[in-house]
């Protein structure tokens, strides 16, 4: 008995070591490729977010939802970069321009949480968070 009991265990363990790994056709990645990231080699540079100095930003969206009132507290006739964003980082839409804007369309955009962010030829930003309900 005890010698059919040891024979069964050595060869579940024959059996376990020489199962491999199946793909699973439902799984939430779509590549094959290596999914584990590697450390990078080289040092990253540190970079820090800094604000467009003496201006500010508000916001305001119409009854209806279908626009949204941008207000700078200074005029500025440089090129700014104008980007909506998801509150997860998908940037929705971007514009470059030297005008500045005082209205945006938001009858395009999904109802939820948005970020208008403005950047300046400095990579310095303006951002202001708005709810489009």
């Amino acid at each position: 008995m005890k010698r059919t009991f040891f024979i069964g265990a050595c060869l579940a363990l024959i059996n376990l070591t020489t199962l491999k790994a199946t793909t699973n056709t439902d799984s939430l990645f779509t590549s094959d490729k290596n999914l584990v990231a590697e450390k990078p080699t080289t040092k990253s540079e540190l970079k820090t977010v800094s604000l467009i100095p003496n201006q500010g930003l508000s916001l305001q969206i119409s009854q209806d939802q279908n626009y949204l009132r941008v207000a700078l507290q200074k005029a500025s006739a440089e090129t700014l970069d104008w980007i909506i964003m998801e509150r997860g980082g998908e940037i929705v839409s971007r514009v470059k321009t030297d005008k500045p804007i005082d209205l945006i369309k938001l009858s395009n955009l999904q109802k939820g949480d948005y970020v208008l962010m403005i950047k300046d030829s400095e990579g310095r930003l303006l951002y202001q968070p708005f709810v489009k309900a």
